[in-house]
């Protein structure tokens, strides 16, 4: 029995200094080069209404960066995995950004010509977690499909706004 109390007392320890760690990580600084889109009209209205949905979210923060990670499911057929994160990955390799509504969009992924309009580049700078194990995040999800011309919806995964 005094064993068990040891071990319990010792993994609520580890627990509460692993959790002062992490509530208590620095941040750096980074910089990264980023390609300015100028976005489909399409592709807006369908993101102008997830915005307005997220926004009556209680866990909801205008700082939360927006990620558009585009796949080529096949040819010309492209797979659009829309999501949220409070901070941007050190090491992903983004291939571009755009503001919607005072919203951070960054897109990773091919280019898809029909969506996206190169414009200029830009360096961004972001502040980022020198943690090596990084907080678990759960944020809603949509799927769109892009092909022939068409977005379509074919998943969504929204938490729900309580």
């Amino acid at each position: 029995m005094k064993s068990i109390r040891t071990n319990i007392l010792l993994a609520f320890s580890l627990c509460l200094l692993f959790g002062f760690h992490l509530n208590g990580q620095s941040l750096m600084s980074i910089e990264k080069k980023l390609t300015c889109f100028d976005v489909d009209g399409r592709l807006t209205s369908e993101l102008q209404a997830l915005i307005e949905r997220e926004k009556g979210c209680t866990y909801y923060e205008p700082s939360l960066i927006w990620h558009i990670s585009v796949t080529e499911a096949q040819s010309e057929v492209f797979v659009l995995d829309i999501t949220m994160q409070s901070e941007v990955s050190k090491d992903h390799k983004y291939s571009g950004y755009f503001h919607l509504d005072g919203v951070l969009f960054l897109v990773s992924g091919p280019f898809v010509n029909e969506l996206f309009k190169k414009e200029e580049e830009k360096i961004l700078e972001f502040k980022v977690s020198t943690a090596e194990i990084p907080d678990i995040e759960d944020f809603s999800t949509w799927v769109y499909l892009y092909k022939d011309g068409n977005l379509s919806l074919k998943g969504e995964y929204p938490l729900p706004c309580d």
